[in-house]
């Protein structure tokens, strides 16, 4: 990109990054009436609300929350073309979910999909100032998969250069890092610690490892306790970054003060709503994030239930942004409920991870029926004899059930899954 478009970016970031909640509700409320029509027109939403558009008129954003939900399932069900507006301009590429959660679905990603999701990533790159001067070793899934693509073209959107190593073995990975000069490493949180676990103090990648100044995270949770870990183990900082296959990556990422994702409010509507009721939270309480896109998209969302529990902030950030923040939990993947609420494996780490000589690595199971469940955790340390008590009595207070805790070697659990399972409910009746 030249240093004209990284002006023009960092103005368009300006624009929307320090606008007051009521203009970013004026921008959200003129996109939605100028796409609405578009959007309705898509086979997928023509069918599914067609009793709807004709019982409200669909054309005023205050009609918005009478709409149905979208839901993955629906969008699973149904193909690509059914999902995709005719006038979001020239298809670029086709590109499929990852297929953590479920069977991957493809998607019509057009040219005007690309240049939005370059000036989003561009932003989010900026705010944590990522330059022409950085080159980001990416560890991520090649092929189909929507987000690499994504992860390169973040860092080319702001002059960057990339070196898109892909899933690899941990050798490989060091040898990149001592033979080129990164100074960026993109990949998944659990990365961070096991690529530390493999180099550790190595001196012959001394040199090599002083050249990089930051971690970037992405597809998955990141507890403050692993990032805390991270940032100590290789002194440099570490910045998390949210997206979903079904929209784009990263729509949010950090600042420098590490509290919060900025959100692309111009490009995406965010409503955190109760799981039960569908109605929308009090600010600042967890709900689940439903989104709608607010351009034409080739696969445009109205109101997309997307699994993924939030909260959201409009109060300023400490660097001066009016954007509002996502704060990521979880998704029911990674957690259980305990007397109708969500635990995510994010607030068990958080306490795990917090005391010393715990190793980086757990799992917690959920075990017995519904009157006398019982957690069993089990934790890598280097102390095979060092004392549970505090870490059952600390995971008692959150889960409200009885802990049994065992310490086991480091390297008892495998280190080939990037997105482990943490977190089982093997109870035979769900509490209620």
């Amino acid at each position: 990109m030249t240093e004209i478009d990284l002006g023009e970016s960092e103005k368009k970031a300006a624009l929307t990054d320090y606008l007051s909640k009521q203009e970013i509700l004026e921008v959200q409320k003129s996109r939605f009436e100028k796409i609405i029509r578009n959007v309705i027109d898509v086979p997928f939403y023509q069918k599914k609300l067609k009793q709807d558009i004709r019982n409200l008129n669909v054309c005023s954003f205050n009609d918005l929350t009478e709409l149905p939900f979208t839901t993955k399932q629906e969008i699973r069900n149904t193909s690509p073309i059914e999902r995709s507006s005719s006038k979001s301009g020239g298809i670029a590429f086709i590109f499929s979910s990852s297929g953590t959660t479920g069977s991957r679905t493809a998607y019509l990603w057009s040219n005007m999909d690309d240049l939005i999701m370059k000036e989003v990533a561009g932003r989010c790159m900026e705010r944590v100032g990522v330059g022409p001067s950085d080159v980001s070793l990416i560890i991520a899934p090649f092929g189909m998969n929507i987000m690499w693509y994504c992860m390169v073209n973040q860092y080319l959107a702001v002059g960057a250069c990339v070196i898109p190593l892909g899933i690899t073995s941990l050798e490989n990975i060091v040898k990149a890092i001592s033979t080129f000069p990164v100074t960026t490493i993109t990949s998944l949180p659990v990365v961070g610690t096991r690529l530390f676990e493999r180099i550790g103090a190595s001196e012959s990648l001394a040199s090599a490892k002083t050249k990089i100044r930051h971690f970037h995270f992405g597809g998955d949770y990141m507890s403050n306790a692993r990032r805390s870990r991270i940032e100590k183990y290789w002194e440099v900082d570490c910045y998390d970054f949210y997206g979903l296959s079904e929209i784009f990556g990263p729509i949010a990422g950090e600042c420098k003060e590490k509290s919060g994702l900025h959100l692309a409010a111009d490009y995406l509507l965010v409503e955190v709503v109760d799981p039960c009721t569908g109605k929308e939270v009090r600010e600042g309480e967890v709900g689940v994030a439903v989104y709608t896109t607010l351009w034409n998209k080739a696969a445009p969302l109205l109101r997309y239930w997307s699994d993924d529990y939030v909260s959201i902030s409009w109060e300023k950030c400490k660097c001066g942004r009016t954007s509002p923040r996502i704060f990521f939990e979880g998704r029911p993947f990674d957690g259980f409920r305990i007397d109708g609420k969500w635990i995510f494996a994010k607030e068990v780490e958080d306490i795990l991870l917090s005391f010393d000589g715990t190793g980086d690595e757990w799992d917690l199971k959920i075990e017995g029926g519904a009157k006398e469940p019982v957690a069993k955790l089990q934790i890598e340390s280097m102390d095979s004899d060092a004392s549970t008590k505090r870490i059952e009595e600390s995971l008692a207070d959150l889960l409200g059930i009885p802990v049994k805790a065992e310490i086991v070697s480091c390297g008892f659990f495998s280190r080939g899954d990037l997105k482990p399972r943490r977190m089982m409910d093997q109870r035979s009746t769900y509490l209620k």
